[in-house]
């Protein structure tokens, strides 16, 4: 609960040292592995530890809302296709 101090062992070595991202209800984290190129989606409520070789270029989002007055323009970018959300 809370910080800690870790102390590595004589026979431990620390390989990595990560952010754990909070998500509430209406943000999501959108990942890079930056081996592979490959994107994941994490959407909240929840907590994230990325994987060592994972980033969160644009840091954590908050979601569009949607209503009655509100439409959303999405783009598929691997394939460039539109479409309008309503």
């Amino acid at each position: 609960v809370g910080p800690q101090l870790l102390q590595v062992g004589p026979y431990e070595e620390l390989l990595n040292v990560s952010t754990k991202w909070v998500l509430e209800k209406d943000s999501y984290l959108r990942l890079v592995d930056k081996q592979t190129g490959q994107e994941r989606i994490v959407t909240g409520p929840t907590v994230v530890v990325p994987d060592y070789t994972e980033t969160a270029p644009d840091g954590k989002q908050k979601a569009v809302y949607i209503d009655t007055l509100t439409a959303v323009k999405l783009e598929n970018r691997t394939t460039g296709q539109q479409r309008l959300h309503e």
